[in-house]
C-alpha cells in the first residue's frame, strides 16, 4: 500500500499585539483535532501555528513602552505559547515572523519576484489607513473610511512597489472552480468567486522606510520594506526550509507535493484566497488543496467588544469548564464555517449531557457491569460487530477528515446512546454467561473505538476513558483497534473503577435576592408535587413541531407503569438520544393536550431552550423511585 501523502495543517499566524480570545482558540482547537486525528490514523502531519510581528503597530506599541521592536514582540508572544499549552495544542512548528530565517526566505522569494518581472515600481495615489497598514481605492470606501476598521484614511502620494497580481486572475478563478484549489465551505467560495468577477487590482507590497522600519527591508531599494501581509503570508512555505520552534523531531513536507490545509476566519478570507495564491502562482508553487473559513462567535447573542466587556478569555473559561469541556464545545456548538453564540449555560449543558451523562456514564457503567460480573475482564473474541454502529464510525471519521466537527460530534454521540440503549435491552445483568460476554466485548470494542475517535477532541478525557476501559494498550494501533479479526484475537481488557469520568459541575452564582412582590411559596405547597424517577421506553418527534418530542416513559418496573408525556426538548435532543435515559418527571399534573397529544405528566430539565440538560438521577435507580 502506498505511503499516505504528507498533510501540511496552518492556521493563521496571529498579530502579535492581540490578546489572545475565543477566535483565535477556535481557528487553533480545529487545527489540532484535525492534525490529531491524522496522525492517530498514521499519516506524515505538520501542523504549523505562529505569530505575525511586524508592521506599524508594532513600531508604535514597542514605541509607547519604551522599548525596541523586537524586545516587545519578545515579550508579548508569550501569551500565544502560554495559551497554547494551557488548550494541549500539539503543533510542530510555531513561526515568529522576526525569525531570522523566515527573513531570508522573504527577501529569496522577493528577489525571484523581482527578476522574473512579477514585481515592480510605481507612483501611488490615493487612501491609506494607518491602523489597518492597507490602501484603499475611493470605490472601496465607505462613508470616507477604511471599510475594515471604519476610521479615517490620510491621502497619501509616494513611490511603491507592486505585485501585478491582475495577471492572476483567471487562471485563480479557474483553480477554484476546476477544485485545483478549494474553498470551504460553499458560500466562502462563492464570496470569493465573486470577488473574482471584478477587475482584480494589482497588490501594493511595499512601505517607504521613512513611515516604517520595522519590517523586512526589500531585496532590491533598502529604502523600503515589505508589505506585512506579504510577509506574513509567506511563513506557511518558510517554516518548511528551516525549523521553528516546535515539536522536536517534526519533519515537515515538500510543500510541492504536500496536501496544503490553511484553516482561517472569513475575515481573511480574501487575503488567502485571493493575495496569498496568487503570489504562489507569480512563484511558481504548487497552490494549496483546502482553504476552509469559518465564522465569528457572539457572546450570549452580543458581538464580542471591549466596550461591553463581554470577551471571552479562554484562560478563564478553561480554568473554570476544563480544557477538554471547551475544546468539545467549541468544536460541537455550533457547524464549523457558520456563526456560532456563546453561553455559559450551553457550555454547561454540553458538560452535563454529552460528556457526563451519555458519555462518561456510558462508560462507568460498562466497566462497573463488567467488574461486577466478569470479574473485570472483557473477553475480546466474543466481540461481534455491528453494521449500524460501524456505519456511525465510519461517519465520525469521514466528517472529521472533511471539517464539519460537529457532524462527527454528533455521530459519536448517537454511538453512545445507541450503546445505552443495547444495554438496556441485553440486560447483561442478568442474562446467561455467554450472552452476557457478547454484548459486554461488543458495547466494550465500539466504545472503544469511538473513544479513540473522541481522543482528538478530547485528548485528556479519552485518554482517561481508554484507561478505564483497559484499551489504552491498543490506542497505538489504529490498523488493529478497527480490525475485527485482530480485536478478536486480543488480550482480554481489564476494566478499572473510579470516580465518575466527567464531574457535573456546580459554578457559584452570585448573591441574589428576589425582586420585591416576588411570589414565593409554603413548603406544604412544594409537598404537593409528587416528583418520580421514570426511564425512558420510546421517542418520536411529533409531527408538524421541531420543538416537541412524545415520550413513553416507564413510572414503575413490576409491574411496568407506562405514561405519555411531551417535551418541548427537541431542538436540544435527538429522540435516539433519550431511549433509556432515566430522568425526573412531574408524575401528578393534570393531563393537558399538546398539539393535539395528551402530556400526562413533565419531564426536569436545566437551562434554555436550545441550552438545556435533562435532570438525571447520579447512578442506577428503579423506575417509579420517589425524589425526596
Amino acid at each position: 500500500m502506498p505511503a499516505a501523502r504528507p498533510i501540511l495543517i496552518t492556521t493563521p499566524i496571529y498579530y502579535v499585539n492581540d490578546v489572545p480570545h475565543i477566535g483565535h482558540a477556535y481557528t487553533t482547537i480545529a487545527a489540532d483535532v484535525v492534525a490529531r486525528h491524522h496522525r492517530a490514523f498514521g499519516r506524515p502531519v505538520f501542523f504549523l501555528t505562529g505569530t505575525d510581528e511586524h508592521g506599524l503597530k508594532v513600531q508604535k506599541a514597542a514605541e509607547e513602552r519604551g522599548v525596541s521592536p523586537k524586545r516587545h514582540c519578545d515579550e508579548t508572544v508569550e501569551r500565544f505559547l502560554s495559551l497554547w499549552r494551557v488548550l494541549n495544542i500539539s503543533f510542530d512548528a510555531f513561526i515568529r515572523t522576526t525569525d531570522s530565517d523566515h527573513e531570508q526566505f522573504v527577501r529569496g522569494a522577493l528577489e525571484d519576484l523581482w527578476k522574473k518581472g512579477e514585481i515592480v515600481a510605481r507612483d501611488y495615489v490615493g487612501c491609506y489607513c494607518v491602523p489597518c497598514e492597507r490602501f484603499w481605492t475611493d470605490k472601496d470606501l465607505q462613508d470616507g473610511n477604511c471599510p475594515d476598521c471604519r476610521r479615517p484614511v490620510e491621502r497619501l502620494s509616494e513611490k511603491n512597489y507592486f505585485f501585478l497580481m491582475s495577471r492572476r486572475q483567471d487562471e485563480l478563478r479557474a483553480a477554484i472552480r476546476s477544485g485545483r484549489m478549494s474553498v470551504l465551505p460553499e458560500s466562502r467560495r462563492n464570496e470569493v468567486l465573486g470577488f473574482l468577477e471584478k477587475p482584480l487590482e494589482d497588490l501594493c507590497i511595499s512601505r517607504p522606510k521613512k513611515r516604517l522600519e520595522w519590517g523586512i527591508p526589500l531585496p532590491f531599494d533598502a529604502d523600503y520594506v515589505t508589505y506585512v501581509w506579504f510577509d506574513a503570508l509567506l511563513n506557511y512555505a518558510s517554516a518548511l526550509v528551516y525549523t521553528p520552534r516546535g515539536r522536536p523531531g517534526a519533519t515537515p513536507p515538500d510543500w510541492q507535493t504536500a496536501d496544503i490545509v490553511h484553516l482561517i476566519g472569513k475575515d481573511i478570507l480574501t487575503t488567502h484566497s485571493v493575495y496569498w495564491p496568487s503570489m504562489l502562482l507569480g512563484l511558481g508553487w504548487a497552490l494549496p488543496a483546502r482553504i476552509v473559513a469559518h465564522g465569528w462567535w457572539t457572546v450570549e447573542g452580543q458581538k464580542m467588544s471591549k466596550s461591553l466587556g463581554n470577551a471571552i478569555d479562554p484562560n478563564v473559561i478553561t480554568a473554570t469548564y476544563g480544557v477538554d469541556a471547551f475544546r468539545y464545545f467549541l468544536l460541537r456548538e455550533v457547524p464549523f464555517g457558520q456563526d456560532g453564540d456563546f453561553s455559559a449555560a450551553g457550555l454547561l449543558g454540553r458538560i452535563h449531557h454529552d460528556l457526563a451523562d451519555e458519555f462518561g456514564n456510558l462508560v462507568g457503567r460498562l466497566a462497573a457491569l463488567v467488574k461486577q460480573k466478569e470479574n473485570g475482564k472483557i473477553a475480546l473474541d466474543a466481540f461481534r460487530p455491528e453494521a449500524a454502529r460501524r456505519k456511525l464510525l465510519d461517519d465520525a471519521r469521514a466528517a472529521t477528515e472533511s471539517f464539519q466537527f460537529s457532524v462527527a460530534l454528533t455521530a459519536l454521540s448517537a454511538l453512545f446512546a445507541d450503546l445505552n440503549k443495547k444495554i438496556n435491552d441485553e440486560r447483561p445483568w442478568e442474562s446467561e454467561a455467554s450472552r452476557r460476554r457478547e454484548t459486554l466485548a461488543t458495547a466494550a470494542v465500539e466504545l472503544a473505538r469511538a473513544v479513540f475517535l473522541l481522543s482528538a477532541y478530547t485528548p485528556d478525557l479519552a485518554k482517561s476513558a481508554a484507561e478505564r476501559l483497559g484499551c489504552a494498550r491498543d490506542f497505538q494501533d489504529a490498523a488493529r483497534l478497527f480490525s475485527d479479526d485482530e480485536v478478536r484475537r486480543a488480550a482480554p481488557w481489564t476494566v478499572s473503577a473510579g470516580k465518575p469520568l466527567v464531574e457535573k459541575l456546580v459554578i457559584p452564582l452570585s448573591p441574589a435576592t428576589l425582586p420585591e412582590g416576588k411570589a414565593v411559596i409554603d413548603f406544604a405547597d412544594f409537598q404537593k408535587i409528587e416528583l418520580k424517577t421514570a426511564r425512558i421506553l420510546t421517542a418520536e418527534r411529533v409531527a408538524g413541531s421541531d420543538k416537541l418530542i412524545r415520550l413513553e416513559v416507564a413510572l414503575g418496573e413490576e409491574p411496568v407503569i407506562k405514561r405519555q408525556l411531551v417535551a418541548g426538548i427537541g431542538r436540544r435532543y435527538a429522540p435516539e438520544q433519550l431511549v433509556g435515559k432515566s430522568v425526573i418527571v412531574v408524575a401528578n399534573l393534570k393531563p393537558r393536550k399538546i398539539f393535539g397529544v395528551e402530556s400526562n405528566g413533565m419531564i426536569l430539565a436545566a437551562g434554555t431552550e436550545t441550552g438545556l440538560c435533562l435532570l438525571t438521577p447520579d447512578g442506577e435507580i428503579d423506575p417509579g423511585t420517589p425524589v425526596q
